[in-house]
């Protein structure tokens, strides 16, 4: 993260913007010399320098923003419901919610509906940082990081669900709310994966996810299947993940293109502010699939300060561009009459503030309850997702929240 806007101290914001400028200045001079493999000279100093600019210009604090009561500068009233992703005063609030949170605890089987932003477990991120991640990660949400994983919460779900143990077997990604799969045993586990293998044996989405995004496919609703591949741009092993629409069997077989199953259909759309809702149904999430796929489709997810600038426009028409170019390390501003309905500041500013629009809306597991009968479970959408759709003119229908069911 590079800036929070509700810190806690002067001296903290200060640490913090140092390491990331540090973290980012290292890695891009680092791998300035891997960029000339595909990159002209003038070029590469443009992408550095841009780079780096942009850095710069996310990590200033200005005096003159507005102050809380506790003294952090933010832009956002103490109201706002992305100013409020995390009320929990302390720990035990922050089990009770997800106490509160299970919708579906049967043989062995428990599942919570994860709230936005909080991790799955405790993170080192200088002793466990691994070689192969994505480079972008550190250009994550600026939003207040939460103080809680989903770890310190087990003893208090295997009391209230009388289970001796609990195992995270399945679970959204940090910034996006929705399902979290646990199991008390290790046969319960084994079940999920056999599920999850079956499924993709019969190449069929199971994962359900919601997104509201900034413009729309041109096709209503499709069916495809599609790879996603990690692109070099650096000679420290960091990656770019890039959708493809053809790869041979050779490069699934070496494991350098994973291969995706992916239905979509568009829920709602309001066609003035060029924005709507889908449902995206994938058999894998992994490499951030959810946000590069949408922004292949030029509608990228609101709050996705990642892939968002891959989505560009000339004369009101969006087309995409490659991760080589200059322009797709760029944070993408959004349209002031967006920024207005959802009373965020203009430009660059007001779309760091935005959460991540994504929601892990339902889990399919094929033969889970016998062969021929699957267990489907679902979660709510959380209240500032469903804020962002009333603000945007977006509400999905009713009958649409679907509840924990077997077929």
């Amino acid at each position: 993260m590079l800036l929070d806007p509700y810190c806690r101290s002067y001296k903290e914001t200060a640490f913090k913007l140092q390491r990331s400028y540090r973290l980012l200045k290292s890695y891009f001079i680092n791998s300035f010399t891997h960029i000339n493999m595909w990159t002209p000279h003038k070029l590469q100093k443009n992408i550095l320098c841009t780079l780096l600019r942009n850095t710069q210009r996310c990590m200033s604090v200005k005096r003159n923003e507005p102050k809380d009561a506790e003294g952090c500068k933010t832009s956002l009233p103490s109201s706002h419901c992305y100013r409020n992703l995390y009320p929990w005063k302390h720990k035990d609030e922050f089990i009770d919610c997800l106490v509160k949170s299970i919708v579906y605890n049967n043989d062995g089987l428990l599942v919570v509906n994860k709230p936005y932003g909080v991790p799955i477990y405790k993170h080192n991120y200088q002793t466990h940082e691994k070689k192969n991640t994505i480079t972008q990660t550190v250009l994550g949400s600026a939003q207040v990081e939460c103080p809680y994983v989903l770890e310190d919460a087990l003893d208090a779900l295997k009391s209230y669900s009388q289970y001796p143990d609990l195992k995270i077997v399945k679970s959204a990604e940090r910034y996006m709310s929705g399902i979290v799969l646990l199991a008390a045993t290790e046969n319960v586990a084994k079940k999920i994966e056999k599920a999850i293998r079956s499924s993709k044996t019969r190449k069929q989405p199971f994962m359900n996810y919601w997104a509201i995004t900034k413009g729309y496919p041109d096709s209503l609703m499709s069916e495809e299947r599609v790879g996603i591949k990690l692109f070099d741009i650096g000679q420290e092993g960091h990656k770019q993940p890039v959708i493809l629409k053809k790869f041979s069997k050779k490069e699934v077989l070496n494991k350098t293109v994973k291969p995706v199953n992916v239905e979509f259909r568009t829920m709602c759309i309001n066609k003035p502010l060029t924005s709507c809702i889908l449902e995206i149904t994938t058999s894998s999430a992994k490499w951030h699939f959810l946000r590069v796929y949408l922004a292949s489709k030029v509608s990228f997810v609101l709050g996705d300060n990642l892939y968002s600038s891959r989505v560009r426009q000339i004369f009101g028409r969006p087309f995409t561009i490659s991760p080589h170019n200059t322009a797709a390390y760029e944070i993408q501003s959004l349209p002031n009459e967006i920024c207005s309905r959802l009373k965020i500041p203009n430009g660059i500013k007001g779309h760091m503030l935005v959460p991540v629009m994504l929601h892990h809306q339902s889990f399919l597991l094929s033969d889970f309850v016998s062969k021929g009968q699957n267990l489907l479970v679902s979660a709510l959408p959380p209240s500032h997702f469903l804020w962002t759709c009333s603000q945007l003119d977006l509400l999905p229908e009713p009958n649409l929240m679907v509840e924990c069911s077997v077929t």
